[in-house]
């Protein structure tokens, strides 16, 4: 997932109309935290960082800081079922 999430990014930075976002299902639905900088950071720190955030959600302790500002999202919801 992280080769298609940085390819994403920079695709889109040709295109900054939009920005990559991830959602996960938790407790109460679904919620859409951001990734930010993702063109900036390693494939292994996306794929470490792409779990903390569906834990963050399963355990309800998302901000809303942490879904402020996406507008591209990627889903594949089954691949995080942590």
């Amino acid at each position: 997932m992280s080769i298609f999430t940085k390819a994403a990014a920079y695709a889109l930075q040709d295109q900054p109309v939009v920005n990559a976002t991830v959602p996960f299902h938790g407790p109460k639905g679904l919620v859409v935290p951001v990734m930010r900088n993702v063109e900036s950071i390693n494939y292994a720190d996306i794929e470490i960082n792409l779990p903390n955030l569906g834990k963050k959600t399963k355990k309800e302790s998302i901000a809303v800081e942490d879904m402020d500002g996406g507008t591209f999202t990627i889903s594949n919801v089954n691949a995080w079922n942590l």
